[in-house]
């Protein structure tokens, strides 16, 4: 029973789990019928054999069936310790998705016994989608099909795709401790959403957002989106093709379905901030996104809700996740559907040509407060707020700021402090109680 208990025990404590088993347990001195209950509620939330792309790094253990892809041959390496060791890896599949099931030490001679083409029932500790630690397996009867035009091999491979943007470069720390950078490409490939991860930054010199490149020698990673490393003989050049992302429509989407979507922002509400039960810190940014079809309320996680964004922006969502909605939007008076998407770290946000900062240069005067917040500095005026480019402020301070507006920034080319008289204080804490109320 323990180890159907490893599948659920990020969702349910051990005590409920033995109540919810013993509930339904039928014969409760035969050890075969306490399994059958404990398989039971496993598979009541979903746990027991999942797809692979329902496989999660949350639960202790993950068990589902799948058909080997590929196997590699096992591999002797020495440890920061000095001491030898084996690894071996083998791709998977289903009609879902792909993973790499990684065996370590002794239990790598036990690939040796298997072939491509067989199908496997695997118990494993699911780190990624690309390092899935065995546990324990077993050949099995159970018919698993592939998925049409899934990965077949680990080889590296080439691809062409419209770059869409490129990150700053990300800090990383390597197994050994020590610091590198990394930088990652958003692009939309012939299959649609890709990411690369450029594990030496200088292969990305030269690259930018809005062209068409080949990408040549890069490695297939596992994931939940079409995902790809560098190596060492990976290559850019660019490419004379012509590729047109997709978008869904906001009145098809369905829960549990990964897409791309372009509308307006109807609202858009602060960055929040909350610690996680690992006490880590996380952000997130809520608003509502509509098209011509139809509005849904958006969730953006960590970096993504440290874009800065305004009413009425033009914006487009890639590699997003619909879910059903499970709590009231903040932001929406009036609900008008039960489903909201989920932009996290395999998304990748772009503001329209519109509202990217281009256009006319229109000379401005305003007072107000500074705020500094982790999306950016903001002059919060009374019915209005600006971002504040080119001058250091202190925060909390009130301003006059001047300066050369450009979309929603401010470009300061003088600011100076503003006493206010308690008058002026009342009266805009008044008004930010009227906002806020109507949240």
């Amino acid at each position: 029973m323990r180890a159907y208990y490893a599948l659920v025990d990020d969702i349910l404590e051990w005590d409920e789990f033995e109540e919810a088993v013993y509930s339904i347990n039928a014969c409760p001195d035969s050890e075969e019928s306490e399994n059958n209950a404990a398989a039971a509620i496993a598979e009541r939330y979903g746990r027991l054999h999942p797809k692979i792309s329902k496989l999660s790094p949350k639960p202790t253990l993950n068990s589902f069936f799948c058909r080997v892809i590929e196997k590699e041959p096992v591999r002797e390496f020495i440890r920061d310790d000095k001491s030898p060791g084996l690894v071996a890896r083998i791709l998977v599949g289903d009609e879902t998705g792909e993973a790499i099931l990684v065996f370590w030490d002794e239990k790598a001679y036990a690939t040796e016994e298997i072939n491509c083409g067989d199908l496997l029932e695997v118990a494993g500790r699911v780190k990624s989608l690309s390092n899935v630690i065995v546990v324990d397996l077993r050949k099995t009867e159970n018919r698993v099909t592939l998925r049409e035009g899934g990965i077949r091999s680990l080889n590296p491979c080439s691809l062409t795709l419209l770059i869409i943007d490129i990150s700053e470069n990300e800090e990383y720390k390597r197994k050994d401790g020590s610091s590198a950078f990394r930088k990652i490409i958003f692009g939309y490939g012939k299959k649609g959403f890709l990411k690369i991860t450029v594990w030496n930054p200088g292969l990305a010199e030269g690259l930018a957002p809005g062209i068409t490149v080949n990408a040549g020698f890069v490695i297939p990673r596992p994931s939940y989106s079409e995902e790809y490393n560098t190596g060492e003989k990976t290559c850019f050049e660019t490419a004379d093709e012509v590729i047109r992302p997709e978008y869904s429509k906001i009145s098809d989407l369905n829960p549990g379905e990964r897409c791309s979507i372009s509308g307006t922002l109807e609202d858009v509400g602060p960055v929040l901030g909350y610690f996680r039960e690992d006490g880590d810190l996380l952000w997130l940014k809520k608003g509502t996104l509509y098209d011509d079809t139809g509005k849904i309320p958006f969730v953006l996680w960590g970096k993504n809700a440290k874009t800065p964004l305004f009413k009425g922006d033009g914006i487009t969502i890639f590699n997003c996740l619909v879910k059903k909605s499970d709590l009231k939007n903040d932001f929406i008076n009036n609900p008008v559907s039960v489903s909201e998407v989920h932009a996290g770290y395999n998304s990748c946000i772009k503001l329209s040509e519109r509202d990217s900062g281009e256009g006319e240069d229109i000379f401005i005067s305003r007072t107000g407060v500074v705020a500094k917040l982790c999306d950016g500095t903001y002059l919060l005026c009374e019915d209005e707020r600006f971002l504040l480019a080119g001058a250091d402020i202190k925060p909390g301070s009130a301003a006059e700021v001047s300066g050369v507006l450009k979309k929603h920034t401010i470009y300061v080319e003088s600011f100076s402090p503003v006493v206010c008289d308690i008058k002026s204080l009342n009266t805009r804490i008044s008004l930010l109680k009227q906002r806020f109320s109507k949240k």
